[in-house]
């Protein structure tokens, strides 16, 4: 699958988590919005400024973040409008950056409605992805508390797939090899995912 800034992004979700307002990355020509109609739980904050990232893959998207203190699970509503019966790509963002300040790894697990479908280990930004195959039109990513650190998101995108060759009929598929093909040399603000 290829994303490049000069596609139409209509009918994507690409939410920036612990974002103050809606903003549009000049690097990605992604247009992200704030969690807030999307969760009610949970605190925003920022990376510590050592820790600030200026990744253009990852855009600004990557240094605000969502933290979960309090509840054990915590699920984020994803309502795309194709619908159920639909074909997603769904990514979820992380980077630690040290917020709390106090230089600690966290583990925590992530759901996409009741089916597991990772452990997130942080150490440094990473992000985990699945295509899902949506029987409701309803879709909830969830982060549970497992006791070994406060569960948190940087960002989070969902993307239709309505010409994919992954054409699956029940559940997800977790993709195992991704490739960043580079930049566009003709555009220098265009990066091919």
């Amino acid at each position: 699958m290829v994303f490049s800034s000069n596609q139409n992004f209509e009918g994507f979700i690409s939410i920036d988590c612990g974002a103050e307002e809606d903003y549009l990355d000049r690097n990605t020509g992604i247009t992200y919005k704030t969690d807030k109609d999307f969760i009610s739980t949970g605190k925003n904050t920022v990376v510590a400024p050592a820790y600030y990232l200026t990744i253009p893959y990852f855009g600004n998207m990557v240094n605000s973040l969502r933290t979960f203190p309090e509840g054990k699970r915590n699920c984020y509503t994803l309502k795309p409008r194709q619908g159920k019966n639909q074909n997603y790509y769904v990514r979820a963002f992380f980077y630690y950056g040290n917020y709390d300040s106090k230089n600690q790894a966290q583990k925590f697990d992530l759901y996409i409605g009741v089916n597991y479908w990772e452990t997130v280990d942080v150490r440094q930004q990473t992000y985990y992805s699945i295509i899902h195959y949506s029987v409701t039109d309803t879709i909830y990513v969830c982060l549970v508390n497992t006791g070994s650190g406060v569960p948190f998101i940087n960002g989070l995108d969902l993307r239709f797939m309505n010409d994919s060759p992954y054409r699956s009929m029940n559940g997800s598929l977790l993709p195992r090899v991704h490739a960043d093909l580079g930049s566009n040399p003709t555009q220098s603000s265009s990066t091919i995912r």
